[in-house]
Parts: C-alpha cells; sequence; structure tokens
C-alpha cells in the first residue's frame, strides 16, 4: 500500500496482492474492504478523514485499485464534525499506464508483455498481460503510475511505438 498526499486529496495505491479477494462487482463487500482501508488510514497511519468526500475508484485487473479521496469544502462544515460522507463512484473499465525514463532499465521479457506509446516525448507501458510480483515491484520501481483521465488522452493521442 502506497498513500500520496496532494492538497487535501489522498491516493491509496493498493496492487493486487492487496486485493486479489476483492469482487469490484460486489458492493457490499467492497464497502466493507473500503471501511477497513479508512480505518486503517485513520488509525495505523494517523489521517484524520473527517468531512464530504469524493472517493473515486479506478480499476486495473493487472495492477489492482487506486482510492482517491476527494475533499470537497462544503458550507455547512460544522454538519460533518466527527464523521464523514463519501461519494463512491468506481471506474471498473480502467487501466493504468506506467511512465518511463528509459526502456533499458525495464527487462525485455517484461516488455514482451506491454505496449509502448509515446506521447510529449514521454513513454508510456500499458500491460496486456499479467506479470509476476517481483516483477511489477520492478516496473513501479523505475515508473510512475498513470490512473485516470491522463490514461485515456495518452492513448488517444499518443502513438504506439514497436522495439
Amino acid at each position: 500500500m502506497k498513500i500520496v498526499f496532494e492538497n487535501d486529496n489522498i491516493k491509496v495505491y493498493l496492487n493486487k496482492e492487496y486485493t486479489n479477494k476483492i469482487d469490484i462487482n460486489n458492493i457490499s463487500k467492497l464497502e466493507e474492504y473500503l471501511s477497513r482501508i479508512l480505518f486503517r488510514l485513520k488509525n495505523d497511519c494517523q489521517i484524520e478523514i473527517i468531512g464530504y468526500y469524493e472517493l473515486k475508484i479506478l480499476y486495473d485487473e493487472l495492477y489492482g485499485i487506486v482510492i482517491i479521496l476527494n475533499k470537497n469544502d462544503y458550507e455547512y462544515a460544522d454538519l460533518f464534525e466527527s464523521q464523514i460522507d463519501l461519494d463512491l463512484n468506481i471506474n471498473k473499465t480502467n487501466f493504468f499506464l506506467y511512465e518511463v525514463d528509459d526502456l533499458f532499465v525495464i527487462d525485455d521479457k517484461l516488455l514482451k508483455k506491454a505496449v509502448i506509446y509515446i506521447y510529449k516525448q514521454k513513454l508510456y507501458l500499458k500491460l496486456i498481460s499479467n506479470i509476476e510480483t517481483l516483477e511489477m515491484g520492478r516496473l513501479l520501481e523505475f515508473s510512475n503510475l498513470i490512473c485516470g483521465d491522463k490514461v485515456s488522452k495518452i492513448i488517444n493521442k499518443g502513438k504506439i511505438i514497436f522495439i
């Protein structure tokens, strides 16, 4: 699990090792899992999550789940003095890209399991088949995970390159 803070937003990255037993289509199980994650953020990581949040779940079957908590400024902040209210949005048709600076640091075996895009002089990998946990760790070590709206822009406007 990786946690990134951006302004009032929190991104939680959960690779498939964390989420392999979660059925993204079973809302009640997913809510239970999210509740445990929020509890863990509060108690183990000392992150105060109070107020009204838009909770966005991005799912990639080859990576796992990215949870984005966007804090919304609400006019009546005292209503949420000690509680949390969530607006849940699940994107199951998404996939992630991996921005790499240098393809030579990526193993050839892994490159055969990916499509390579170039967009604005940057290279992006899109996985097309499962990779081992160790391979994923190496990929994440040498790349930045790209998810959300930026992915579709890269796919639509970028060019596929072959090596």
